[in-house]
């Protein structure tokens, strides 16, 4: 997911402050409280979301607590699915990701949630 954010938006339109969490990091849980403490020092000015199929937001798939902070989630196969192409074998697509969780998400003063392609239009008009 670092990789997909540099290349495709913070390369061609740098910001003058970006963060992301470490997802490669050895400890994820204590990457996601470490994001937490960054967003908490550095309040969010726009947070730009994906949706998922499933009405995922972020990695946050459906269910997850609305209070829920920065956590390591473990993804479901359609997420493996949907992100394989950005790998060259299946078996490199990471089974586990560190995820805003919605009251992290929440507290960004802007939030943008972007939906691309018709395999989402369903989730969309619920």
């Amino acid at each position: 997911y670092d990789y997909f954010m540099h290349e495709n938006l913070f390369n061609a339109k740098p910001f003058k402050h970006s963060y992301l969490p470490n997802g490669r990091a050895a400890d994820l849980e204590a990457e996601a409280k470490h994001y937490d403490q960054i967003i908490e020092d550095n309040p969010i000015d726009l947070q730009i979301l994906g949706i998922g199929r499933n009405g995922h937001i972020g990695f946050n798939e459906p269910g997850t607590p609305t209070d829920s902070t920065t956590h390591k989630v473990s993804l479901t196969q359609s997420t493996i699915d949907a992100n394989a192409r950005f790998f060259e074998h299946e078996e490199d697509v990471p089974r586990y990701a560190i995820s805003m969780g919605l009251a992290s998400i929440m507290k960004s003063k802007n939030i943008l949630i972007e939906a691309y392609g018709e395999d989402k239009a369903d989730v969309i008009k619920g």
